[in-house]
């Protein structure tokens, strides 16, 4: 094969592959803040207390849908995954409804998160991986 197509084919292919994964292509890694409640579809069964365990979120990017597959781990301080769950997530209404495009992002906003059949509200109050699950009404049509 010719080297200068070599070459655009190497670099797309390695670009691909580090956004991949097997739930699809990463859009997103966020953590869930030291001070945030934990999900509430997580039963703690381990010897850890909850506010030793780190939290991470990896969002897929959505092609034909509005809903986003997720995948949340539960880790304990010695980085072992104590749970892990596939869900999908859509931006709450009140989020949903900022003007498209518009930059910079108005904070905070707000993504419904549905794992297990248990939906939350995870916040995002500024630019950055940083989330927290917060008790904001989901509206009836959302749930």
């Amino acid at each position: 094969m010719n080297l200068k197509l070599m070459l655009p084919l190497l670099v797309v292919s390695t670009f691909l592959t580090s956004c991949v994964d097997r739930h699809g292509v990463i859009g997103a890694n966020f953590r869930l803040a030291k001070d945030s409640r934990l999900p509430a579809w997580f039963n703690n069964t381990s010897d850890y207390p909850n506010a030793q365990l780190s939290v991470e979120i990896t969002r897929y990017e959505a092609i034909f849908t509005d809903k986003c597959k997720i995948r949340i781990n539960i880790y304990s301080p010695d980085g072992k995954i104590l749970k892990e769950a596939i869900g999908i997530s859509w931006l709450h209404p009140e989020t949903a409804n900022h003007p498209k495009r518009e930059y910079p992002l108005k904070y905070p906003r707000w993504s419904i998160y549905r794992i297990n059949n248990t939906n939350e509200v995870y916040e995002h109050t500024e630019a950055g991986p940083i989330l927290r699950i917060v008790d904001k009404p989901i509206p009836k049509q959302e749930q």
